[in-house]
């Protein structure tokens, strides 16, 4: 029943209201833990036709039940974590190493420091009493956040993952959905799309090159580089660029801060090569003139020249007046293939998008 009133919920209430909340990462995580833990409660209820245990002494009783209580936490803890992880891995490209020793420890000061002063402070405020309730809860919320700042703090908390792809994600949301909607032996049959959804993600193609919409930041793998990746930094470096970027390729925000550029780059342009394509960054305008290498990758803020593309044939172009139609993205080498994907795609019309992008203009490209 409880799983029924959570979808009406979701389906009369929340869509009706605020519909556009159901794309928030906020809401997905929410509804996720929510639902696992109702599907886990229903799993540990006993049925109508199972015998009574005996009832302990007061020793044992009171050991069952400190046992049942820490268990329960932990449990949930558990529970609530794993249902929440693809949605943060997905929106964040993040995993939390320690989560559940966290909520372990933040949880009873929730339950039974937090939650009682604010009912208090609720009951107490229309008379003026509620400030001693609402000092404790205060203080309570700030050993929830020292908490929070002494794991967080660690640097090996927060682990940087890969964005999965679209498929492999749906994937697991509709077996989360499967095991938690269904009842009894049904529920294992979640195993099949997870761990479909689980192939999918460690098999997906990983970008070579990665760019913003104003290629102030291009991550670039190369063959000859130490560290694997490159940042090529252009003028007015944006840091929030480089570091969702950096996340979106699973590169933590530490070893982002180490990357440096190629040596071979100079004031006017940066070269490096992987798996037999060469990638080019061109930084100036006047730079064009000495790039002239066919079948190159050309990335560049500034306009290439009106000839620019028929004199040198490169396999890609990105200059500033591509990356105002289609903006960022990433560039993948499979095979002998060189395939691009942009943040807005020429076929992705929308009644805001711009239509003046040529017909196919990130379709993939081949050498």
């Amino acid at each position: 029943t409880a799983m029924r009133l959570g979808a009406l919920a979701i389906c009369l209430i929340v869509l009706a209201l605020l519909p556009e909340a159901v794309v928030e990462p906020g809401f997905q995580m929410s509804f996720a833990a929510t639902m696992a833990l109702v599907a886990l409660f229903e799993m540990m209820k006993r049925g109508p036709h199972e015998p009574a245990l005996p009832t302990p002494g007061p020793f044992i009783g009171a050991l069952q039940a400190s046992v049942r209580g820490i268990g329960g936490v932990i449990l949930i803890s558990l529970v609530a974590g794993l249902a929440t992880d693809p949605f943060a891995i997905y929106h964040f490209q993040r995993f939390s190493v320690y989560a559940l020793p966290a909520n372990l420890i933040a949880a009873p000061i929730m339950s039974f420091l937090v939650a009682p002063a604010a009912g208090a402070a609720a009951v107490l405020g229309p008379f003026g009493l509620a400030d001693p309730a609402l000092d404790v809860m205060a203080s309570a919320l700030d050993l929830v956040a020292a908490i929070g700042a002494t794991f967080g703090g660690r640097p090996e908390a927060v682990r940087a993952l890969p964005a999965p792809p679209v498929a492999a994600f749906l994937l697991c949301v509709f077996a989360m959905l499967w095991a938690c909607l269904w009842r009894g032996a049904l529920r294992w049959a979640a195993l099949a799309p997870f761990a479909a959804a689980v192939a999918l993600y460690a098999g997906a193609p990983r970008p070579v090159v990665a760019f913003d919409a104003e290629a102030r930041a291009i991550f670039a793998y190369g063959d000859a580089l130490g560290e694997g990746w490159a940042l090529i930094a252009g003028r007015g470096r944006s840091t929030y660029a480089r570091d969702r970027i950096g996340a979106m390729l699973g590169l933590a925000p530490a070893r982002v801060a180490r990357l440096t550029e190629p040596e071979s780059c100079s004031p006017g342009a940066c070269a490096l090569e992987h798996a037999g394509v060469r990638l080019i960054v061109v930084r100036e305008a006047d730079a064009f003139s000495s790039v002239c290498a066919p079948g190159a990758v050309i990335i560049s803020r500034a306009q290439a020249p009106p000839n620019f593309s028929a004199a040198c044939k490169p396999r890609i172009l990105i200059d500033a007046a591509n990356l105002a139609r289609l903006g960022g993205g990433f560039i993948y080498v499979e095979g002998d293939a060189v395939r691009v994907t942009r943040a807005y795609p020429a076929q992705a019309l929308r009644p805001w998008t711009r239509r003046d992008a040529p017909e196919g203009e990130d379709a993939p490209a081949q050498p």
